[in-house]
């Protein structure tokens, strides 16, 4: 298992009288495409903030690639992530005014162990390898249509080649035809780097997509679900 939570409780301060995880057993199978859905307010990015320890829970246990988040201190957890872990934001977060190749090399800069194998030529390539005209990749990323933009999210999130990759509702603003091309993509890259994939989104209709579906109400113990795999 990729993932392993135990006994896992997260509340915010004005709310610790009812956490918005409590997590009894939660696993994910390396190489999963793993769909979680939930309605806004329901803990969807709360629980993806847990998982790459940008959040600590009050109880439990958080095991990722065999590291227990909990023993880790921030400083050694952003050296794991920025090694281990990618993540493709809602709005992407690019930096408007840098091109499609500095706001990928930003993810380059924060991983230590991959400076000096990732250049710009290969970051030239894989911008290519998903869509982007090199007459594009040049630039300033606001430029760009929001479906260039979103490969830009993913290169970013991708050019380290991640053991997990995480995915907090990057089709919301998408349309139909334009999010199923997304997903196309995002799932080809990660077969093809063997990476495991976490993707959270209200929209149901997008689990068709991935191997293992599941409510995020199913998570939590309150919920009558203890343990999901």
């Amino acid at each position: 298992m990729i993932v392993n939570f135990s006994d896992v409780k997260f509340s915010y301060s004005s709310l610790k009288e009812k956490p918005v995880i409590d997590i009894l057993n939660w696993s994910i199978p390396q190489g999963t495409k793993y769909f979680i859905y939930g309605g806004s307010g329901s803990g969807k990015s709360t629980l993806l903030n847990l998982l790459c320890g940008l959040k600590h829970p009050q109880n439990g246990s958080i095991e990722v690639l065999g590291q227990k988040l909990e023993l880790m201190s921030n400083r050694q957890i952003d050296r794991f992530r920025a090694k281990n872990i990618g993540y493709i934001f809602q709005q992407f977060n690019l930096l408007n005014y840098f091109n499609a190749i500095e706001n990928v090399q930003l993810a380059v800069t924060f991983s230590t162990s991959h400076r000096q194998s990732i250049n710009a030529s290969r970051i030239t390539d894989l911008l290519v390898e998903l869509g982007l005209a090199k007459t594009d990749i040049f630039k300033p990323v606001e430029e760009l249509s929001v479906g260039q933009q979103q490969r830009v999210g993913i290169a970013r999130a991708l050019i380290n080649k991640p053991k997990l990759l995480i995915a907090d509702e990057p089709t919301s603003s998408l349309d139909e035809s334009m999010r199923d091309q997304f997903l196309s993509t995002l799932i080809a890259m990660c077969d093809e780097n063997k990476t495991t994939l976490v993707f959270v989104s209200h929209d149901k209709s997008l689990k068709k997509h991935f191997d293992i579906v599941k409510s995020l109400d199913e998570f939590n113990k309150q919920n009558g679900m203890a343990n999901v795999y």
